[in-house]
């Protein structure tokens, strides 16, 4: 990870089950614990993302606040990429 000023977009892709919603969630966590301001972002309407953070309920198109870690905060939401489509263009 970069100093904690710095913003960075990381993308986990690859085939079905091969770790990616593990792995975002793992960098996620760790960076929060270092004191930044993380928001996880899944389009996989499957609730592994959520499950993997601890979240209970559904996550939405809107991002949820998951946990603070000292100075670190952990966001998660589930991209509605129809919604945000309409959303942009209206």
């Amino acid at each position: 990870m970069t100093t904690a000023h710095s913003t960075q977009l990381l993308v986990c892709m690859g085939s079905g089950g091969v770790g990616k919603t593990t792995t975002a969630a793992a960098l996620a966590l760790r960076a929060t614990q270092e004191g930044r301001k993380v928001c996880v972002v899944t389009i996989d309407p499957a609730k592994r993302l959520a499950d993997a953070l601890g979240v209970r309920g559904e996550l939405s198109n809107e991002p949820s606040l998951v946990s603070n870690f000292g100075d670190g905060q952990l966001w998660a939401m589930m991209l509605d990429a129809r919604q945000t489509f309409v959303d942009l263009i209206a």
